[in-house]
């Protein structure tokens, strides 16, 4: 069986379940905003949260996916430069996580 992972906004929901070793693991929210561009895995620790955290030892490997890059919109600020022509200011986009693939790996047992 596999973790049941969805997504909204900027975020991933995963799913509480069972689990042997730990019993119930919790629902959990992250916020992808800050892997934005980057490669992700999401792991269970021994504790039965979750990390994104690639530079230590984990117990499980729930998921991983690759964050689209931050995209941006230049918006007039209202103002003229000395040429009279106007500033443009960048704004930063939602995190469009619409086409993302996620790679579900299989819960433990």
């Amino acid at each position: 069986m596999n973790a049941d992972i969805t997504v909204f906004n900027q975020n991933i929901e995963i799913a509480g379940f069972s689990c042997e070793s730990f019993g119930e693991i919790n629902t959990a929210t992250i916020d992808l905003t800050p892997y934005a561009g980057q490669y992700v895995r999401v792991w269970l620790d021994n504790d039965g949260s979750y990390s994104l955290d690639p530079s230590t030892s984990h117990f499980w490997q729930m998921a991983e996916f690759a964050v689209p890059k931050m995209q941006y919109q230049d918006v007039d600020t209202g103002e003229k430069d000395e040429q009279g022509n106007p500033v443009m200011q960048p704004r930063t986009l939602p995190l469009n996580l619409e086409n993302m693939e996620i790679i579900v790996l299989e819960l433990p047992k």
